[in-house]
């Protein structure tokens, strides 16, 4: 799935928000779920481990598509990075690694905010366009007439056709 409409729902976006500012044991959560290290300061980095998350958290169910950056801001974990930025995010995470017989790191925040990515898909008014405002709109106008017409033939129709045989009752019973 190669949409860019992806990257404006709810979820979606709130995760690249989660892995672009994410640092220390959230970005080595990230890390070592894709086994790509990678540069939170590029968004298309950002987008395509991102992709590679989401697709592993719906595990095969579905599969989301970015393409990988060639500029070197996404590299293999455990590939020395050329990149000034992705080697502070390395250095730090081997530092952390032999500090400790065994490194893992707290991945609660990056686990929620991945569930939350493939689960919460609707796009919100402000990152909708004029074209999809309109369709939602005229999708709310249809379901309040389906709702109007629904009341009518299901609630009031019986309700009076109940209240007219009361009283059809009660004027044969009182002659």
């Amino acid at each position: 799935m190669n949409d860019v409409g992806l990257w404006r729902q709810e979820g979606p976006k709130a995760f690249l928000a989660f892995l672009a500012s994410a640092t220390g044991e959230d970005h080595d959560a990230a890390v070592y779920d894709t086994k790509l290290e990678f540069d939170p300061s590029s968004e298309a980095a950002v987008r395509y481990v991102a992709s590679v998350a989401m697709t592993k958290a719906c595990q095969g169910s579905e599969v989301f598509y970015e393409p990988m950056p060639e500029d070197g801001s996404v590299i293999p974990y455990n590939e020395m990075p050329e990149d000034p930025r992705i080697n502070a995010f390395y250095q730090e995470r081997l530092a952390k690694e032999n500090s400790v017989d065994f490194y893992i790191p707290d991945s609660t925040a990056y686990s929620d905010s991945a569930i939350r990515a493939i689960t919460y898909r609707r796009i919100l008014a402000d990152d909708m366009t004029e074209k999809e405002l309109k369709e939602v709109e005229r999708a709310s106008e249809a379901a309040k007439r389906s709702d109007s017409k629904y009341m009518l033939l299901h609630y009031y129709l019986p309700l009076a056709f109940a209240f007219v045989s009361l009283i059809l009752i009660i004027c044969k019973l009182s002659h």
